[in-house]
Parts: C-alpha cells; sequence; structure tokens
C-alpha cells in the first residue's frame, strides 16, 4: 500500500477481511515512497479478530495517535457494528474497554434512507391544515412526501422533545499538535455561523487566520441590489419573449445566476427539449454542470421542485434522458 502524500503524515488505510479488520499504519516517519510503518506492529499491519464477513466502514487518528477503525460484522447470524482502538505501535488499546468494542445491531437493513413518513404523522399534519381549509384535505390530495433524519445530540434531557436543536462541538488537539473538531447536530438555517463559530475554535491554532466575513457576504446569486421585484421585472424585460413564469422561477431559484443559465437564449425553443410546467433541458444541464446534480432526483425533487409539476409520464420521460 503506497501513500501519495510527499511529506510526513499520519494516514490509516482499513480494508475488509472475511474474520477481522486489517489496519494499514502508516505513522508520522514515513520511509522512502510511503512505505509501511515498521514501529505500527512491526511491518504496518495488524489483524483483529471482530467477527464473520467484517467491512471497515471508516477511520481516524486522535490527537493522540491513536487509530480508530469502525466495522460491520456478523456474530453468527447477528449483525454487530464494532469499533477498533489501536495505540500508536499498532497494538490494541486496553483502555478503550479491551480495545474492541462490538454492539449488537439488529439489522443491516433498517438504515436511515428508508425513513418514511407514517398514518400517524400524515394524520396529524392534515389535522394541523385542516384548521385553516374551508373544504378539509384528505390523504388522497397529497401528490407528494419526504422524510429526513437529523442528528440531535443527546443532552441527557429527559423529555427527547427537549433535546437541543443546537450544535455542539468538541475539540481536541494540544499547542503543537494538529486539532479534531467534532461536530454534533446542526441545521442549514445556522450553517454560516457554524461556521464562523468552527473557525473561532480552531483559531488557535492558526494564528494567521483572517477574522470573519460572511456575515454580509450574498450567498451565489444574492447579489440583486434592490428589491426582488425590481430584479425580475427587469429580467423579464430582458428576454421578453419568454414567458413571465418561467423567469420568475429562474429569478427566484439562481437570482442573478439566472443571467449565465439564461446566456443568449431569446425563445423557448433555445431552452432545449420541454419536458413539462416551467422545466426545460437548459436548467437541467445547468444544474448538471454547476451544481453537482447527477440523477433526476437531485434535479426534480432537490435542486428544484419541478417533480412536483410533472406528471409521472413527463418524469419518466427525463428519467430515461438522464438516468436515475
Amino acid at each position: 500500500m503506497k501513500s501519495r502524500h510527499k511529506r510526513p503524515v499520519s494516514l490509516l488505510v482499513a480494508i475488509a477481511v472475511a474474520a477481522g479488520v486489517v489496519a494499514l499504519g502508516v505513522g508520522s516517519a514515513l520511509a522512502a515512497a510511503g512505505d509501511l510503518d515498521a514501529a505500527f506492529s512491526g511491518d504496518g499491519k495488524v489483524t483483529t479478530p471482530v467477527g464473520s464477513n467484517a467491512i471497515a466502514r471508516g477511520m481516524a487518528i486522535d490527537s493522540r495517535g491513536r487509530v480508530v477503525v469502525a466495522c460491520t460484522c456478523y456474530n453468527g447470524s447477528s449483525p454487530q457494528f464494532g469499533i477498533a482502538r489501536y495505540r500508536p505501535n499498532g497494538s490494541l488499546d486496553p483502555a478503550f474497554q479491551g480495545g474492541t468494542v462490538l454492539t449488537p445491531i439488529g439489522n443491516f437493513d433498517n438504515v436511515a434512507e428508508d425513513v418514511a413518513i407514517d398514518e400517524t404523522e400524515i394524520g396529524y399534519l392534515l389535522g394541523v391544515l385542516r384548521r385553516y381549509m374551508w373544504t378539509p384535505l384528505q390523504a388522497r390530495d397529497i401528490v407528494h412526501a419526504f422524510s429526513g433524519v437529523r442528528p440531535l445530540y443527546d443532552d441527557n434531557a429527559e423529555n427527547p422533545s427537549a433535546v437541543t436543536r443546537d450544535y455542539v462541538f468538541e475539540i481536541d488537539g494540544d499547542p503543537g499538535t494538529p486539532p479534531l473538531l467534532s461536530i454534533f447536530g446542526g441545521k442549514i438555517t445556522t450553517y454560516r455561523k457554524l461556521a464562523e463559530h468552527a473557525l473561532g475554535r480552531l483559531a488557535p491554532w492558526f494564528s494567521k487566520m483572517a477574522p470573519a466575513w460572511t456575515t454580509g457576504a450574498p450567498l451565489p446569486g444574492g447579489d440583486i441590489g434592490g428589491t426582488f421585484a425590481d430584479f425580475a421585472a427587469q429580467l423579464q424585460r430582458d428576454y421578453p419573449a419568454l414567458p413571465n413564469s418561467l423567469l420568475l422561477h429562474y429569478a427566484r431559484l439562481y437570482g442573478t445566476r439566472a443571467r449565465d443559465l439564461l446566456g443568449a437564449v431569446r425563445t423557448c425553443a433555445d431552452l432545449g427539449r420541454h419536458f413539462g410546467g416551467n422545466f426545460y433541458e437548459r436548467e437541467a444541464s445547468y444544474l448538471r454542470g454547476t451544481e453537482w446534480a447527477t440523477t433526476a432526483a437531485d434535479i426534480l425533487d432537490r435542486r428544484t421542485k419541478h417533480g412536483l409539476h410533472l406528471t409521472p409520464v413527463q418524469r419518466a420521460d427525463f428519467e430515461a434522458s438522464i438516468g436515475k
């Protein structure tokens, strides 16, 4: 196993074997061309039996040089999650419950990606909406649903509803050694404050760090220089042959970047294939080129809400053109 690093670093690579985890350690004093560090278990490798069909899922090195490897494995037919912690010399860390901790986890099929809203939650939300609607909404009126998993920091609150929704930092490291900053919680609406706070915690290790600057900086496309209504009206004047609803969509989603998307477009024919609603091929190409969209769901459901306005046939046509 060769390292691509050209200077001394600490590096861990883990691979899975039939009945254990192999940790390949490269220490802070690399040999020529990044050869394995013989100070790590004698030859740079160590095998730790943890169960059958073990697969290393992640790895890290803490501020004390201890190597931590996370894996999944089986104890007979029972799935387990495992953690192994090694000292810098490659031996298991006896202070960490002997060096390994194995926890039964039930079923590997129970993953966060499968979380979905249930009938009780649907009923609750419909009940809230019915208080404000002349014609009560029914479950059959729902056209789309999504669910997500939000990590929360366990602050030992007795009531789960009282658990803090704020983020929590933990930092490990001493002056002269690289720090490890762990972030628990957080949400998209406070990401700028979280980032500034994180850099503030790291400042003791970076004496030349510049002060925070993002408070007054517009997000990409946000530099409209006036009211949104004025900006949207000017966009309509600049592209008079395009539908106002389409230009309003571009203005709302992309701000001043709408001009990058539209470029020399003059008519709807210049926008490429029309998939339905306000969705054209040109926008899909723009999202793939600038916002890392790769699948139909990335474009229809995550970057935009076009998926709510396309018929099943229209959606299938777009999925066939880009691949799901």
